[in-house]
């Protein structure tokens, strides 16, 4: 079934940033609309793929270089999109570390993308997470929006297992302490990959003032 807007939920992006995510996600955002409009079944396995940011936790210095860790993450995305896995790839990273950092990780992923040959339509970033949890709530805050339903998480292997044992990781835990509910429901797929589901509960706001 083909997604649609749902506008009753009102707007996804709920933090404040130097990126101006209506024009960056434009492209994107028209390309779904026709997508959504053609009269025939929605042909992708998922509605998106969804890829996480990756900033060292020590990064002494702020670096416009993409971390081979996330440009590994996104190889793997470009594979299953090419693949036909779905329509869009979303990037999710705010500007993390070290503290103060001008650099948004999802802009330097999209750029990452931009220069592999992935179209700036079928590219989604959401620059406001700063945590694995907030990563996952916000880019359910933005399928919920447009009717997207299923998406694929390609990442490390370590945050594939968090992610996909929510439960025995301690993720749930964490994201019903720091934004007061689980942020969807998963399913451990091969090759560090994710089934995941947003739930209705993401729009709730979070306690984090930088990351609402």
């Amino acid at each position: 079934m083909a997604p649609r807007v749902h506008a009753e939920l009102g707007e996804w992006s709920m933090c404040t940033t130097s990126v101006d995510v209506a024009a960056q996600n434009a492209p994107a955002l028209s390309y779904l609309a026709q997508l959504a409009a053609e009269p025939r079944s929605w042909p992708f396995m998922y509605d998106a793929i969804v890829v996480p940011g990756f900033t060292p936790l020590d990064a002494a210095t702020p670096s416009p270089i993409i971390h081979p860790t996330a440009a590994a993450r996104l190889d793997a995305a470009m594979a299953h999109f090419r693949g036909g896995a779905a329509s869009l790839i979303v990037v999710s990273g705010a500007n993390v570390h070290p503290a103060g950092t001008p650099y948004v990780e999802a802009m330097l992923m999209k750029a990452y993308l931009l220069e592999h040959g992935i179209r700036e339509e079928e590219i989604v970033i959401e620059p406001c997470a700063r945590h694995s949890h907030t990563n996952l709530r916000n880019v359910g805050r933005f399928m919920l929006r447009f009717g997207l339903r299923k998406a694929v998480i390609v990442t490390s292997r370590d945050q594939a297992f968090y992610f996909g044992n929510p439960t025995t990781s301690s993720f749930d835990a964490r994201c019903i302490a720091d934004v007061g509910h689980r942020v969807g429901t998963f399913q451990s797929l091969p090759g560090d990959t994710v089934e995941f589901r947003p739930v209705l509960l993401d729009f709730n706001r979070g306690t984090d003032l930088l990351d609402p």
